[in-house]
């Protein structure tokens, strides 16, 4: 950065000890209360501050479906509601601040493969869902026309089914939800393709404009969506150099901050492997408008 950074200070606010700290998942602070949640792949565990010792205290455990795990979550924007994602559901949970161990719960079933999911105003979510493994494979003619004989029907997300004529285009998506108050319940209101990207495992949103950016960090290309009669629309994409990748994104009065990295010559070949067990790479940090 070319600009000087004042210095920053931190102190301890409090201590949270755990004897075997599982894989992280995601840390999620209430929007309003000092309710602390750590997402493992195993469980989510929901933590308050003992306003006596200012010490984080585990108040409930909440754990997927059998043979599921949690991949990433979010709280609601007025604080009503913990939405846990899964490998194949979404999971709203109705918590009262008042009392935490009431719970109960909505499913968003048929929601695969979901990488990130933020919270926007109004009860409304976006949540990104990565392209399904077999999509990957890019296959020659001869192998696509075997394939198109001898394999069965094919569904796909929310049971919309892939086209059979023409290439393989592989994409991601970028889903719109929101809690319905009159079924109360949540339901799908849009979703976009995200073409080009594989794993979307970056989404930055700024509640208050509805401004969204999604990208991946194995992708040099973002794509800016806005909500309009409460769908996605692309607004444009961010084009870094071809060597630059994502590393991390967020939104800021509506311009996009990205950290991003450069790739060194030899790391950026096609499923290059790194050659030692460290690699530099020159993080560079960018304002977008």
């Amino acid at each position: 950065m070319n600009t000087a950074v004042q210095c920053v200070s931190f102190s301890k606010w409090c201590l949270l000890s755990l004897q075997q700290l599982p894989v992280l998942q995601g840390c999620l602070w209430h929007p309003e209360k000092d309710v602390f949640v750590l997402v493992f792949k195993e469980c989510a565990r929901i933590y308050i501050v003992n306003e006596e010792s200012s010490e984080l205290q585990e108040v409930k455990t909440i754990t997927p479906f059998a043979g599921s795990r949690y991949v990433c979550g979010t709280w609601s924007k007025n604080g009503k509601r913990l939405i846990l994602a899964t490998e194949s559901t979404l999971m709203f949970y109705n918590i009262p601040c008042s009392d935490i161990q009431m719970t109960d719960m909505e499913v968003i079933l048929g929601l695969e493969r979901v990488s990130c999911i933020e919270s926007l105003e109004g009860d409304r979510f976006v949540c990104t869902v990565e392209l399904p493994l077999d999509s990957m494979v890019v296959r020659s003619r001869s192998e696509r026309y075997l394939l198109d004989h001898t394999r069965g029907p094919l569904e796909t997300l929310l049971n919309i089914h892939a086209a059979t004529e023409g290439p393989l285009e592989g994409s991601s998506q970028l889903f719109l939800l929101q809690w319905n108050p009159d079924t109360d319940k949540p339901e799908v209101r849009s979703w976009d393709e995200l073409y080009g990207i594989l794993s979307p495992d970056l989404l930055a949103v700024e509640p208050s404009s509805s401004l969204i950016v999604v990208g991946s960090n194995s992708c040099h290309t973002l794509y800016v969506y806005g909500i309009v009669d409460e769908q996605l629309e692309k607004l444009h994409d961010i084009n870094l150099p071809k060597e630059e990748r994502p590393k991390g994104v967020t939104i800021h009065n509506q311009e996009a901050l990205l950290m991003m990295a450069k790739l060194p010559d030899e790391e950026r070949q096609v499923l290059s492997l790194p050659r030692s067990e460290f690699v530099e790479y020159e993080v560079v940090l960018q304002s977008i408008p």
